[in-house]
């Protein structure tokens, strides 16, 4: 791979994480909203019903697009 090709692959794959960002928060509050959950304290304790446990700081970053889940 030369190095030009290198820098347009990673801009490339930056740009991809961009796009998802911007997509996860988006959908993560309209479908949070469209579900019924007025908080995200209510959207977190319906998780934990199902297993999935996290601190509730993370759904502030997941939907304000400061953060992206990996999993």
């Amino acid at each position: 791979m030369t190095h030009l090709s290198e820098k347009l692959t990673n801009a490339m794959l930056e740009l991809d994480k961009v796009r998802m960002n911007v997509q996860f928060h988006t959908l993560l509050r309209k479908y949070r909203l469209k579900s019924e959950f007025e908080t995200l304290s209510e959207f977190g304790l319906a998780l934990e019903k199902k297993g999935f446990l996290y601190e509730e700081s993370i759904f502030s970053h997941w939907q304000k697009g400061t953060r992206v889940p990996t999993r």
